[in-house]
């Protein structure tokens, strides 16, 4: 069961996480060939001792290189495709869901079919009356292998508001740890029943 629960933890698939991207732009020609003009136009009035050429290619000039260096300091970026973090929060918690479903209707079934085979071996020995009852009293208990699916979902409420992949997969991590446990727990459970009943017989 154990592996059972590590392969299907392994099957959730996550969406990639987003990275922008930044792009510099390039200055266009028209910038270049304000800037040209304007220096033309700026060593014509200076040769000619034209003031306004002068003072027009400056102009000209000026607006130009503004819209180089502009340009040059533009980073477009580029907008990050979006992702659904309730839709990711939804596949997590069926997958955990149906783990859990799985492991626990296994189990249960498993134990009855112990339990149904156990009374009959109490009732068909040469065991005492008393020694028989006390042991069918102890082959009725099982252990249950318990998950409160409320706890996940509250859980990844939480982390699906902080909107990071990393989290998801995390949490899918801790909770196949804590659901091994929880595996063991139960079978050591039901491995101190069974012993108790053997110990019945000495």
């Amino acid at each position: 069961m154990i592996a059972y629960v590590e392969n299907q933890i392994k099957q959730i698939d996550y969406p990639t996480a987003p990275s922008t991207t930044t792009q510099q732009p390039t200055p266009s020609r028209s910038s270049y060939l304000g800037v040209g003009i304007g220096v033309i136009l700026l060593a014509i009035g200076i040769g000619t001792k034209t003031p306004l050429i002068t003072v027009g290619g400056g102009v000209v000039t000026a607006v130009g290189l503004l819209a180089v260096n502009k340009k040059r300091n533009a980073k477009a970026q580029q907008p990050a495709p979006t992702i659904d973090y309730y839709r990711i929060s939804e596949k997590v918690s069926h997958q955990i869901q149906s783990i859990h479903t799985h492991v626990s209707d296994s189990w249960n079934a498993f134990l009855g079919d112990q339990q149904n085979s156990l009374k009959q071996l109490i009732e068909t020995s040469t065991l005492d009356v008393e020694t028989k009852n006390k042991m069918i009293e102890l082959s009725l208990n099982r252990s249950i292998i318990q998950c409160s699916m409320m706890d996940v979902l509250s859980d990844l409420n939480k982390i699906e508001k902080q909107q990071n992949i990393k989290d998801f997969k995390q949490y899918a991590n801790g909770f196949l740890e804590k659901y091994q446990k929880i595996i063991e727990e139960a079978y050591m459970e039901q491995k101190h029943r069974y012993e108790a009943i053997t110990l019945l017989l000495k």
